[in-house]
């Protein structure tokens, strides 16, 4: 599980659960609940207000572990994206731009 601590100016210190995965052979043994426990442990620990966790809307068996948690959905959101180029191969190397000029290098 990773966890972190958000300061926003317009909300009230928070902690954030950026990533909970339980192994497929480890669910439904109560793992994901005592990690939330903890998140909230923590975020209580460190004075903050709330505690949110962001999931994708096809996951409905982590919805109701968050629900059971005592979590409530705050809000739908919806992801926009944009292809901007042809995807770079996998072998693509970085490096300086020829036109870079040598005193950066």
């Amino acid at each position: 599980m990773e966890l972190r601590r958000v300061r926003l100016a317009t909300a009230w210190r928070q902690v954030e659960v950026i990533a909970l995965v339980v192994d497929d052979a480890y669910r439904r043994r109560g793992i994901g609940t005592r990690l939330l426990a903890e998140a909230e442990r923590w975020a209580y620990d460190l004075r903050c207000g709330k505690i949110r966790v962001r999931s994708n809307a096809e996951r409905d068996h982590a919805h109701s572990l968050y629900r059971r948690s005592g979590f409530e959905p705050a809000r739908a959101e919806t992801l926009f994206e944009k292809q901007v180029g042809p995807v770079r191969p996998k072998t693509a190397t970085f490096g300086w731009p020829s036109t870079m000029p040598r005193t950066i290098r």
